[in-house]
């Protein structure tokens, strides 16, 4: 089969029968409207992970009774990275209790780790996820955990393809479509947890913008997931002039008196189609 485009999801996904209709509803309709040019037809496996959801695209020859022992294994590995997700936490939060004078010098407390750890965990399951396929010689796949991608090799003569969404008060539209071939696709923040402010005379209104979201491109979803955080936490100007100088690849979504603008750092724009 030829490339599949997803939009991007901005919002955990569960895992129930519903999300998964969904996401092979948005899975077929692409792949009939770009043709058919691989050996092998695409195989979807879901299931539930961390109160969510997870869904994996891929290409390989495998019959059903493949398939079906492939599924058991992932959700095998997924409570793996569950309970190691879970005994962490647990250190964590004895070591907070044990005596909150514990600091460790550049991160903080045991309690900012834990946060720490809950927000990258989608980020760091799609990177487990990923290895686990990898090493199962299944080049060919895109993983989505919570919302969090990250994408193997091309499935056929192109990359994978996602739409980065363009913030509206109305139905979803699409900004830019990536390409993602090797690399993850993250975001932090949703612009729909903060409207702009009406400029109506009742409401004040001052110049200021805020970041309300980031998506980041990278290697590793993990990384993603801690640079999209970071820069979510800066003002506009510092989180573009961080990204320019580092070289990462991200998308932001910002809202002032005006409504909603975007901006695109000169690392991400490399992978528009």
């Amino acid at each position: 089969m030829s490339p599949v485009a997803l939009r991007r999801l901005t919002r955990p996904a569960p895992g129930g029968p519903a999300s998964f209709s969904l996401w092979l509803a948005v899975v077929s309709a692409v792949i009939m409207l770009t043709g058919c040019g691989e050996r092998e037809p695409a195989r979807y496996l879901h299931g539930t992970a961390f109160d969510s959801g997870y869904h994996i695209t891929l290409y390989a020859e495998l019959s059903d009774a493949d398939l079906s022992r492939l599924q058991i294994d992932i959700q095998s590995e997924v409570a793996r990275l569950e309970n190691d997700y879970r005994r962490m936490r647990e250190r964590l939060e004895a070591a907070e209790r044990a005596s909150s004078a514990v600091r460790l010098t550049t991160l903080g407390s045991p309690a900012v780790l834990a946060d720490m750890l809950d927000v990258m965990v989608h980020g760091y399951g799609v990177d487990r996820l990923a290895g686990w396929l990898e090493r199962q010689d299944i080049e060919r796949y895109l993983v989505e955990l919570g919302g969090d991608m990250r994408a193997g090799a091309e499935p056929g003569t192109r990359a994978w393809r996602l739409a980065l969404e363009e913030p509206s008060e109305g139905q979803r539209s699409q900004a830019h479509i990536v390409e993602l071939e090797h690399a993850s696709l993250v975001t932090a923040g949703d612009f729909r947890d903060l409207a702009p402010r009406p400029v109506d005379g009742l409401s004040p209104v001052t110049d200021d913008k805020q970041l309300v979201e980031v998506t980041v491109l990278h290697p590793q979803a993990m990384m993603a997931s801690a640079w999209a955080n970071a820069l979510l936490s800066m003002s506009p100007a510092q989180a573009e002039r961080v990204a320019g100088q580092r070289s990462i690849s991200a998308y932001f979504i910002v809202t002032g008196p005006q409504g909603y603008e975007t901006a695109v750092s000169p690392a991400l724009a490399t992978h528009f189609e």
